[in-house]
């Protein structure tokens, strides 16, 4: 039988590649195939796909993902959700606590960001390996390494670098906490550089989600605040470098005692709460949702000893907020400068005050606070101005005398990241071979039997992954890639079960 033409990969919109999956799984099906295994997903009547696609509904999750498909039911705490995978369809009931946003019919047409162009060539992740690890392996931070001798202090240096709950995660952090701690570092410098990168040509991130990644924080900055002092014998200073921490990874240094920044190091991209959640439910309900993520993010910053005023600044449009400085020292107050000396750290927001497409793109401009190298010195929140490295060290007072113990750190993030791609390229494989499973003509018992096995392994392939690296997996990738989510691939697998318990032979 002739397979669909039509290249299902990362790049394609999401609509089409739902609409390609579907033909390359009932193409070659014939017609005493049970509807379930069979399922083309064409339009039935007169109704068009176009037409289908402004009567879709849209759940976005807490999470991230976003969700395309038909709302069946809902009660006051969940809704039945019917969605298609590789070209079947299922019902999925979703608790309201899980859910952030339903947008109905045409409401919910969101485009997908770009996504890779190409899946790298890589090895299959093997079932059940370690997350971080090549297949057969073992986490790199289970044997320690070698204790490296020498007198002096001893530091020891995390890069993180890459995606914010991907690459920037708490596993590989606590395997290289664990191996600074098996070394007996005295100093522990976490050199920041979270990937951000907006585009004036595409539409901007959306605030809420940009602000919501402070709950994604909430699995990483314990690591600092309450496992290090609690597990450590001598607990070491916690240095953050800062060169770009913006949306969720700007908690990550707020933790800590010490902060320095790169020349062009920033710390914000909070979002704006003003207008988070825009046009869904009322106000009051409006209002809860953005204290309750302020909370959230204010406590982090007054544990690490900052003022919460700085995280209203960084969220709220409409917070004006001021400083100025008596015995050198800076205070903030809220309102607008009246004195000399005093200086406007952001205004209202609002009409002719508003920001440039192109300020919030570069994460300039004071509708919301962001930090950079100057105002966080003057602020008193940077130590100071640093370019790399070595000139971090001589600023900590280690660039003579102190050793160097950062033993395992730079394979531990090295092979999580591999081992991440690793698993997002299998992933992808797994769903376009789900989407490739037949029946050939005439279709028989067996042969529908054999179908629904095999989709059942690969759908049992796929959960394994999705829980195995379902910390580094974002919404925003899911999305991207297409790739449904645990709970809806288990009643898709609940769904060829009871099919399969229902067909007759022959």
């Amino acid at each position: 039988m002739q397979k669909s033409a039509m290249p299902i990969g990362p790049t394609t919109p999401l609509r089409l590649t739902l609409r390609a999956i579907a033909l390359a799984a009932g193409l070659a099906c014939s017609a005493a195939v049970p509807v379930a295994l069979a399922q083309t997903g064409t339009q039935t009547g007169t109704q068009t796909a176009a037409q289908a696609a402004t009567t879709e509904d849209t759940l976005v999750m807490k999470n991230g993902q976003i969700l395309k498909g038909k709302i069946v039911s809902e009660t006051a705490e969940r809704i039945v959700f019917r969605v298609r995978i590789a070209g079947m369809e299922t019902e999925v009931p979703y608790e309201r606590s899980q859910i952030d946003k339903v947008l109905r019919g045409a409401a919910g047409d969101t485009t997908p960001a770009k996504a890779p162009a190409s899946d790298p060539a890589a090895t299959p992740v093997a079932p059940g390996a370690l997350p971080g690890t090549a297949p057969g392996t073992s986490a790199p931070s289970s044997t320690p390494g070698r204790f490296i001798e020498g007198e002096g202090t001893r530091y020891y240096v995390i890069e993180l670098s890459g995606e914010f709950g991907s690459e920037i995660t708490q596993t590989p952090i606590r395997q290289a906490l664990k191996n600074a701690k098996e070394q007996k570092a005295d100093v522990v410098i976490f050199m920041l550089d979270a990937k951000w990168e907006q585009s004036k040509l595409e539409p901007l991130p959306d605030d809420a989600a940009n602000f919501d990644e402070i709950f994604r924080a909430e699995d990483i900055v314990p690591l600092f605040v309450e496992e290090v002092p609690t597990t450590w014998e001598k607990p070491p200073r916690i240095v953050f470098w800062v060169k770009k921490a913006m949306a969720g990874a700007a908690l990550l240094p707020l933790v800590a005692k010490e902060i320095y920044f790169a020349p062009d190091g920033k710390i914000g991209g909070l979002g704006n709460l003003t207008f988070m959640m825009e046009g869904v439910g009322d106000e009051v309900v409006r209002e809860k949702q953005r204290s309750l993520r302020m909370g959230h993010a204010e406590g982090w910053a007054i544990r690490g000893g900052y003022d919460y005023r700085l995280i209203q600044a960084m969220a709220r449009i409409e917070y004006v907020l001021s400083v100025r400085y008596k015995d050198g020292k800076p205070e903030l107050f809220e309102g607008y400068p009246k004195d000399p000396g005093e200086e406007l750290l952001t205004d209202s927001g609002m009409g002719a005050q508003s920001d440039t497409v192109e300020d919030r793109v570069n994460g300039i401009g004071n509708d919301v606070l962001t930090l950079d190298e100057r105002n966080a010195r003057l602020l008193g929140l940077s130590k100071g101005t640093v370019s790399n490295k070595d000139e971090l060290l001589d600023a900590l007072g280690l660039s003579r005398g102190a050793v160097d113990v950062s033993d395992r750190s730079t394979r531990i993030t090295r092979d999580w990241k591999s081992g991440l791609e690793r698993a997002q390229t299998q992933i992808r494989r797994l769903m376009r071979d789900l989407a490739e499973v037949r029946v050939e003509a005439p279709g028989d018992y067996d042969a529908r039997t054999k179908a629904r096995n095999q989709r059942r392994r690969i759908i049992r392939d796929i959960r394994g992954l999705l829980r195995q690296w379902g910390e580094a997996l974002t919404g925003r990738w899911l999305y991207q890639n297409q790739i449904p989510g645990d709970l809806q691939l288990e009643y898709l697998d609940s769904g060829i079960e009871i099919e399969q318990k229902k067909d007759k032979k022959d």
